[in-house]
Parts: structure tokens; C-alpha cells; sequence
């Protein structure tokens, strides 16, 4: 999985890591989005957390 947020890219082995190290790099952020691409390069999801309620949005 690629994941992409923030001016920043990583890579991850499975969604469900992608959206913990998402979570993880809100924290730092008032509020941040994350792209989520699948193997050809198309977006699968796009997540937006804002860290003071924890929530996806």
C-alpha cells in the first residue's frame, strides 16, 4: 500500500497498517488527509483525521 500524506510518502504491507501510521502522523498535525492507492496506482481511499476528536472523517 501506498500512502501518501502531507508532502510525505510511505509505504505500508496492508491498508489496516497504512491507516495506523496515518493515525500516527495526525497526532502531529492539526489535521490531516491520507491517500490510499491500490497496486496500479488508482486512489482506494482517502482519509481525513482530525487528531482532537481521533475521529476519521
Amino acid at each position: 500500500m501506498k500512502l501518501a500524506g502531507d508532502s510525505q510518502t510511505e509505504y505500508a504491507d496492508t491498508k489496516e497498517s497504512a491507516i495506523a501510521r496515518a493515525k500516527q502522523l495526525a497526532r502531529r498535525a492539526p489535521r490531516a488527509q491520507v491517500v490510499i492507492f491500490d497496486e496500479d496506482g488508482r486512489v482506494e481511499q482517502e482519509i481525513y483525521f482530525d487528531p482532537s476528536t481521533e475521529r476519521s472523517v
